[in-house]
């Protein structure tokens, strides 16, 4: 049969099919066979071995050493043959010595060995770090730049590198950021390291390491040009720029102004960049590149603890009212013990930048065994950022309510002017691992519907935060407390006023408001308290971690605490779920003093966040 072009095409695509297919059933079966091999073990006919680390070094040396190395990764495979593996060894004896030099040991020593016994083969890396080498004075070359700004950058170098130190590669490479940070912070933004060179003297056991640095031009901050605003008013980011175009460049201040804008909450994407080169006049122009988060939040939770029972609250938040960043919160709360439905408006820039006013209103019911109330309050605040995450404020407030306690129903109409002094440098709202939170706040009363009645009440406390191990994952967390009211008898000042003690916000293991003075088993409140808390909190893995509790206080029937009461201490255990919207805890806990036929032998709490 002649064979026509056209047949000759067709049989060569039948061909090709025929050659991919059995192409890829091959790779097929070397993927399954590969796999196969990862979990049943070695290709049989490889040599089993196992990796040992000796020398002078600390085990947690040796053990930071090991992941680095080929010879451990390929182990679970084994080796075709010995010279395969002394391939490997000789790499990996490479891998330690660079290790060595990166912690300061330029005069190490590394050898390796094979040693079989019968089948069993074992690698033996021998490791001697020898003396630590030290660092020499560091040498510093900045052409054209101010003498009197040189020497400052080298005093810097000298502290990033300090004499005597070890000669860690780490610490160098801090030093070239220092460095390159000193001159951005000092009008040199487009600086960079011409040289560094690193000389190992063996003979002392000393490096000296020299840079040469050019710092490039003086700069000016230039222009700003905001790019990414869509229903924000470019003047709300304009009024949290530190610094007029003209001044002398300074990079401290875009991280200032970074941490002014993303303490609106409008933005998801805070970033600044610079050109290259400064224009004409000297000055550097500034890019701002925001991306805005959506402005309306709702929110809900639910929480349960065995003294209250269940609980629920749900929250609206508009962040953007009128385009200029003001933001109106509504929310609700219900449990079996309290209602409530507040709102909240707050002004940004009121009368000049970082300063806003506040104005809030509140309707509650608290039915609880101390007291039965109804309050509807009104408060307009006035409070300054004052930066470093210090704010202070000022107020003036009215409060009318209806307090029932033990049968007896009294009126109030509370007006009230409230100081207040905060400070929150920690690193996350919701859960802390460092930083310092500290409040006090202060106010006087005087009731309208009686004008015997005045009275002030003053309460502080204090939140330290620690991480004892990276990537959080033990954080040290204290607390302490305490509060005086003065200027009434305790049975004069409205029971909803009162300081309380005991329950999930306070001494854990202790039912609601039950740890101060006492009518029967019904609390009382007192006119002062103290309270402090401790917590180990351990992140066992990304999801999930449990913090050890131990909290202490109690409530008082006079001004200073100290007499009257038995201090009551509970302590716990707790289990956190770190979900996206925070850590979600639950926790149970122990009256250590507990009191027989008052106090449970235990209370369960669940909710969202932290404790403190």
């Amino acid at each position: 049969m002649l064979k026509t072009p056209s047949h000759e095409r067709a049989h060569e695509r039948v061909l090709g099919r025929f050659s991919t297919a059995w192409m890829l059933m091959g790779i097929l079966v070397l993927t399954v066979f590969a796999g196969a091999t990862r979990v049943l073990g070695q290709v049989p006919g490889t040599i089993a071995y196992e990796v040992d680390l000796e020398g002078a070094l600390e085990k947690r040396d040796l053990a930071d050493i090991r992941p680095l190395l080929g010879s451990v990764q390929l182990q679970p495979e084994g080796a075709v043959s010995q010279a395969q593996l002394r391939r490997r060894a000789e790499k990996d004896r490479r891998t330690i010595r660079s290790w060595l030099r990166s912690r300061g040991y330029y005069g190490g020593r590394v050898t390796f060995r094979l040693e079989t016994t019968g089948e069993a083969v074992r690698l033996v890396f021998q490791i001697e770090p020898g003396a630590l080498y030290v660092l020499d004075v560091p040498r510093l070359e900045v052409p054209q730049l101010e003498a009197v700004l040189t020497a400052k950058l080298l005093e810097s170098l000298k502290a990033a590198l300090p004499e005597g130190a070890p000669a860690a590669s780490q610490a160098i490479l801090d030093a070239d950021k220092r460095l390159l940070t000193f001159l951005a912070d000092n009008g040199y933004p487009l600086s960079r390291i011409r040289e560094r060179k690193v000389v190992v003297d063996h003979d002392v056991r000393r490096v000296r390491v020299t840079y040469r640095v050019d710092p490039g031009p003086r700069a000016l901050f230039g222009p700003l040009r905001i790019e990414g605003l869509e229903s924000v008013d470019e003047e709300v980011v304009r009024a949290r720029i530190p610094w007029r175009e003209g001044r002398l460049f300074d990079r401290r201040l875009l991280n200032e102004a970074r941490n002014r804008l993303v303490a609106l909450d409008l933005f998801s994407i805070v970033r600044f960049s610079t050109a290259e080169k400064v224009d004409d006049q000297g000055r550097l122009p500034v890019v701002l590149t925001v991306v805005e988060r959506r402005h309306r939040t709702f929110r809900g939770g639910l929480s349960y603890t065995t003294d209250t029972g269940p609980g629920a609250k749900a929250s609206w938040q508009h962040r953007n009212m009128r385009r200029r960043g003001e933001r109106l919160d509504l929310g609700v709360t219900a449990s079996p013990l309290s209602q409530s439905l507040s709102g909240a408006f707050l002004i940004r820039d009121y009368l000049r930048t970082n300063q806003s006013l506040q104005m809030e209103a509140e309707f509650s019911r608290e039915d609880t065994d101390a007291y039965l109330s109804q309050a509807a309050d009104a408060l307009v605040t006035l409070q300054r950022n004052l930066g470093g995450g210090m704010r202070v404020g000022a107020g003036a407030g009215f409060r009318l309510s209806s307090v029932e306690e033990d049968g007896k129903e009294d009126s109030f109409g509370l007006l009230y002017a409230p100081v207040l002094f905060a400070l929150d440098n920690t690193d996350d709202p919701l859960d802390p691992s460092k930083g310092l939170r500290l409040q006090l706040n202060f106010s006087p009363y005087w009731d309208m519907l009686d004008l015997s009645l005045a009275f002030s009440k003053l309460s502080a406390s204090a939140s330290a935060y620690r991480e004892v191990l990276d990537d959080r994952r033990l954080v040290l967390a204290f607390k302490a407390a305490a509060g005086s009211i003065l200027g009434a008898g305790r049975d004069a000042v409205p029971a909803d006023i009162r300081f309380y003690v005991g329950g999930g916000g306070s001494v854990r293991g202790y039912e609601y408001q039950s740890v101060g003075p006492l009518e029967g088993t019904d609390p009382v409140g007192g006119r002062s308290f103290f309270l402090v808390n401790a917590e180990a909190r351990w992140k066992i893995t990304e999801r999930y971690g449990m913090v050890l509790f131990v909290d202490g206080g109690s409530a008082y029937a006079d001004a200073l605490p100290g007499s009257g009461e038995t201090p009551r201490w509970g302590a716990g255990l707790g289990l956190r779920y770190y979900s996206p919207l925070g850590p979600f805890r639950i926790d149970v806990a122990f009256p250590l003093n507990r009191r027989e036929g008052i106090d449970d032998a235990f209370q369960f709490y669940v909710s969202l966040g932290q404790a403190f």
